[in-house]
């Protein structure tokens, strides 16, 4: 079919938008079908010989039939609708009309009709699909978390060392041991087969351990004491159990710079803050 309005050169047509402004269409079209009304019964031969016929069918850009295209002309208040394969059909009486085509999805289209002089015209229409409107998205950055905020309050104190996220994210295939070597202060041996941090009191001895503002390892006064090193640290001295993945952030203080939140027996030899990624 030919893309817009087939009908007499007296239709004019236009096009609105999804608001119902109307706007020319030139060439572009639409179109529906059916309407009621009573009259009554003695005037129906009357009426139906005055009546003119319009027709047609209402379609997508691709050619595809709408159906439940709502119709609206104009004066008269009539109502009417396409059918499943978008036709439709109605009688309407000489006069000037204005034929309106709304369908959701697409945008509206509308156009003048002269049957003052015709006894049937065929208005074949073509609505657009109406364009997609996105709501406007605010994006609000979230405040960090508290112990986060604290963190960064540290930092700016210039005391301790700070393993932050990005550093952690690039050094996800290091063993955590490894990544605490580089800290000045600290020093990386064995026991047994496994791996733990010391930090410098006079000597060296096991650094406490705290994980999301917990303390889960602190050395006992016994395994400080150089003359008793071979008392076995607790599990939660290793530093196998923790892996670099896991982590979001990792706070490492001597004993003279350890924060007085985290000042608390066991922490003589200096204090390791750590801070998971899922807490």
């Amino acid at each position: 079919m030919v893309r817009g309005f087939i009908a007499s050169s007296r239709v004019q047509p236009e096009i609105g938008g999804a608001d119902g402004e109307v706007r020319k269409l030139g060439d572009q079209g639409v179109r529906y079908h059916g309407l009621a009304f009573a009259v009554p019964v003695w005037l129906v031969p009357a009426v139906l010989a005055a009546q003119v016929s319009l027709k047609g069918t209402v379609r997508d850009s691709s050619g595809r039939g709408l159906p439940n295209v709502a119709i609206l002309v104009q004066p008269g208040d009539r109502h009417a609708g396409t059918d499943a394969s978008g036709a439709y059909a109605l009688r309407l009486p000489p006069g000037t009309f204005t034929v309106l085509f709304r369908r959701i999805g697409y945008l509206a289209a509308s156009t003048t009709v002269d049957l003052a002089a015709v006894d049937m015209l065929e208005l074949d229409v073509v609505l657009e699909a109406a364009p997609a409107h996105l709501p406007e998205i605010t994006v609000i950055e979230s405040a960090p978390a508290p112990w986060l905020r604290e963190a960064e309050e540290r930092r700016r104190l210039g005391i301790g060392h700070f393993l932050d996220e990005a550093l952690l994210r690039r050094s996800e295939s290091r063993l955590f041991a490894d990544l605490l070597r580089s800290i000045p202060g600290v020093r990386i041996t064995r026991y047994g087969n496994r791996l733990i941090a010391l930090g410098r009191s006079g000597t060296w001895c096991p650094m406490a351990i705290w994980v999301n503002g917990i303390r889960v390892y602190a050395p006992s006064s016994e395994e400080t004491n150089p003359f008793r090193r071979t008392l076995a640290p607790g599990e939660n001295a290793f530093l196998d159990n923790w892996h670099v993945t896991d982590l979001q952030l990792v706070e490492v203080y001597n004993v003279a710079d350890t924060p007085s939140r985290f000042q608390a027996t066991g922490s003589s030899c200096g204090t390791i803050l750590l801070w998971t990624r899922t807490h």
